[in-house]
C-alpha cells in the first residue's frame, strides 16, 4: 500500500493509510480532492514545495518531523518526493484515476 525508497543510507516506507490522510487533511485544512489539486499544480504554476514537504511527512509517518521530511526530500529532490507521493497515493486509492482521490464513486456510503 505504500512506496519504498532509499535515502539518508537507510530505506523509508511513504505510505498513505487511514492515518496518514487524516493527517494530511489536518496539515492542509483541506479535503483530499483539494489537496490532491494542489500537489498537482497548474500550467506554468508548479506546486508549492512546502506542500510537497507536509503531503511527504504525512506519508512517512509519526516518527518523522516536518524538518526530517524536507531533509530526505533534499537528498532525493523535489520531483522524486512528488512522484513517490503521487504512487503512494495512487496505491492508497487503487480503484480511482490518478488526480480524482477525492472523489466517490456511487452514491451512500453503507452502514455497517
Amino acid at each position: 500500500m505504500g512506496v519504498e525508497f532509499d535515502a539518508a543510507g537507510a530505506r523509508h516506507l511513504l505510505r498513505f493509510d487511514f492515518n496518514a490522510l487524516c493527517r494530511i487533511e489536518e496539515d492542509f485544512g483541506a479535503g483530499m480532492a483539494d489537496i490532491a489539486g494542489r500537489l498537482q499544480g497548474q500550467p506554468g504554476k508548479p506546486p508549492r514545495l512546502s506542500d510537497i514537504r507536509l503531503a511527504f511527512r504525512a506519508g512517512l509517518g509519526t516518527g518523522y518531523t516536518v524538518e526530517q521530511a524536507g531533509d530526505l526530500i533534499g537528498e532525493i529532490g523535489a520531483e522524486r518526493a512528488a512522484t513517490l507521493i503521487g504512487e503512494a497515493l495512487q496505491r492508497a486509492f487503487p480503484d480511482r484515476e490518478a488526480g480524482a482521490t477525492g472523489s466517490r464513486r456511487g452514491g451512500k456510503p453503507r452502514a455497517g
